[in-house]
């Protein structure tokens, strides 16, 4: 995105806003900062290796616990493709304490 790109977005929310009122440096560390959005919470690294984990478990699991693992799996994916933060954190703490539950003797 260049930087009048940037301007006409920010002057849609401000008509106040100019090109003068940020230097190029905050420009580039504020697109920096927002480029995280850009990348699929599924593709972040701890999401992806939870999800190695669990089909892990999933493949060496049987019956009901098989069953569990499944749907466990299916409702942080689910989470994931909100793309809120607030709920991705709940389920993502709530997957692991699962696995780890399910990684017990």
């Amino acid at each position: 995105m260049s930087q009048s790109d940037l301007m006409k977005f920010f002057s849609r929310y401000d008509s106040e806003v100019t090109e003068a009122d940020f230097t190029p440096e905050e420009i580039e560390e504020r697109l920096k900062t927002l480029s995280y959005l850009k990348i699929h919470p599924r593709d972040r690294e701890e999401n992806k290796y939870l999800l190695l984990r669990g089909e892990r478990i999933y493949e060496e699991s049987l019956g009901e616990d098989r069953l569990f693992v499944e749907s466990a799996i299916r409702k942080f994916e689910k989470a994931l493709n909100t793309y809120d933060q607030g709920i991705i954190e709940e389920a993502k703490n709530a997957f692991k304490e699962f696995l780890e539950m399910m990684e017990e003797p």
